[in-house]
């Protein structure tokens, strides 16, 4: 099911179109509605789902959260913003069969930077996960250099599919793309 706009970067193109792509069956809904995506996980109609930490905070509170039949999710995907670590707990206590992915990206890069898969989630459940295909990223310092491991600092990639700059905005382009 695809519940988010589909003019959101992710849901078309990470979710919608490889699905699209592979033959998939698609449900579109108008919102990320908890009774609708409840009745179509419950009736076998949909077994992964893209919805950022808000939603996912959303359907674990609900009262019929613990009772209701979510065995047939099989896939379950977050990003676009931090998903805190007490939810994703709660989730994975209540569906422990479910495999969840950290989805971690934006825009500019097409949208997809890094996933942390199912496998990788324990005693790391903060974290952005490893870079995807084409996508080469480090984590460095105010000057540009990289970080030890463990040390906090900015995330910059370089891909084929990092857009080249933004729209005529020369000063932001240069601020934003650096060396390549």
């Amino acid at each position: 099911a695809h519940s988010l706009p589909l003019y959101h970067s992710a849901q078309m193109h990470v979710f919608l179109l490889p699905y699209l792509a592979v033959g998939a069956t698609n449900i579109i809904l108008d919102a990320p509605d908890g009774d609708r995506l409840f009745d179509l996980i419950e009736a076998g109609r949909t077994d992964s789902l893209f919805a950022p930490p808000t939603v996912w905070i959303a359907l674990s509170n609900r009262p019929d959260f613990a009772t209701r039949d979510l065995s047939g999710l099989r896939k379950a995907y977050y990003g676009a913003s931090i998903m805190p670590v007490p939810v994703l707990e709660r989730l994975r206590e209540r569906l422990p069969g479910l495999a969840f992915y950290n989805c971690f990206g934006q825009s500019e890069i097409g949208p997809l930077a890094t996933v942390l898969a199912p496998g990788e989630h324990k005693g790391r459940l903060d974290s952005c996960g490893r870079p995807v295909l084409f996508v080469d990223a480090r984590v460095v310092d105010e000057d540009g250099k990289d970080v030890p491991d463990g040390t906090p600092g900015e995330i910059v990639y370089r891909s084929p599919q990092l857009c080249e700059g933004y729209w005529d905005k020369p000063e932001e382009t240069a601020e934003a793309f650096r060396d390549g």
